[in-house]
Order: C-alpha cells, then sequence, then structure tokens
C-alpha cells in the first residue's frame, strides 16, 4: 500500500491521483460516504494489477488503511503516509490506531504520540492503554 494525492475526480469512483508524480487512474475499493475526495487530498492505494507500464489501482479510504495481518513494515509506511517519524513512539501509535480503525491523522493521533514520545520504552500494548485513557478519560 502506498500513498498518493488526487488530482483530480474523474467520475464517482474514479479518481486521477499522483504518485511519486506520475500520474494514474485509481478506482474506488467501496463506496465512500460523505464529501467525495478533493485535489489535494491524500489516499491511500494498492496495485491490483500491473501490465507493461500500467497498473490497475485500488483507492482504500484513507484515514482507515486496510492491512490484513500487518507487519512492522506496513507500520512504517503508514507512519510515513501519515507524516509520523518512523520512531517507535509513532509505530506504536499507529499499531493501535489501526488495530482499533481510528485515523492516523487527527487529534487523538497527536494526543497519544505526544504521550508515547514522554514514554522510555513505547510499544503497541502501552499505546493500546494509552489510547483507552484518551478515549475513555476518568472523571
Amino acid at each position: 500500500m502506498v500513498a498518493g494525492r488526487i488530482v483530480k475526480q474523474l467520475s464517482p469512483r474514479y479518481y486521477q491521483i499522483d504518485l511519486s508524480g506520475r500520474m494514474y487512474t485509481a478506482e474506488m475499493a467501496a463506496q465512500k460516504t460523505g464529501d467525495p475526495y478533493g485535489p489535494g487530498d491524500t489516499v491511500y492505494v494498492r496495485v491490483m494489477a500491473k501490465s507493461g507500464g500500467k497498473a490497475l489501482l485500488q483507492i482504500v479510504f484513507p484515514d482507515f488503511p486496510d492491512v490484513v495481518s500487518p507487519k512492522r513494515e506496513d507500520f512504517v509506511k503508514l507512519a510515513h503516509a501519515a507524516g509520523w517519524p518512523e520512531d517507535e513512539a509513532a509505530l506504536s501509535m499507529v499499531a493501535a490506531l489501526v488495530a482499533r480503525r481510528l485515523p492516523l491523522r487527527s487529534e487523538i493521533a497527536e494526543s497519544l504520540y505526544r504521550r508515547l514520545k514522554a514514554q522510555p520504552a513505547p510499544t503497541p500494548d502501552l499505546a493500546g492503554t494509552l489510547l483507552i485513557d484518551i478515549l475513555e478519560p476518568k472523571s
């Protein structure tokens, strides 16, 4: 899965996207509810097929990456695509957010990252615990 930027909407299900300076047409993986993507929006795409110089791309929802049995390199890619550094705090945060299908770019993510950076040894388990404190604060 890689990140790209929407250039323009071609039809309700198709978009022109920019991946590292090259233009591609990509199809939505599922119907997006709410507003359509606009120029400059970041989306995650996966390559469905490749033939010669062309690729069939599919857009997955940018806030809820479709990662099945994620590995460390998936978290590295997602952190990088979402603008997070490649450090243990960011990778732990991404793992916790992906497991709960929460947005990678949000106030929750910012708060979780700040808390994890303050910890001597951030882990996905610690991120999950801190995330519960953020989502369900005690009064």
